[in-house]
């Protein structure tokens, strides 16, 4: 087992809004200009605020969900 099998993720913020195509391309938008300016991002939702800061190397996860009707 590598290092990286070994480590355990823990969830700080589980983020999901429905919105516009528009409003989802500035929200990623606004994220990558504070990383690109800052190093760093805030977040907040549901009252709680969390000061992203991620090392210089990060993982990236995108998950696609189609929902279907029966």
């Amino acid at each position: 087992m590598t290092n990286s099998e070994n480590r355990r993720k823990e969830v700080l913020v589980d983020f999901e809004e429905k919105m516009s195509l528009e409003n989802a391309a500035t929200y990623f938008e606004t994220i990558a200009k504070k990383l690109k300016e800052e190093g760093s991002f805030t977040l907040t939702h549901n009252g709680q605020t969390i000061e992203i800061k991620p090392s210089s190397t990060v993982e990236l996860e995108i998950k696609v969900e189609i929902h279907c009707t029966v």
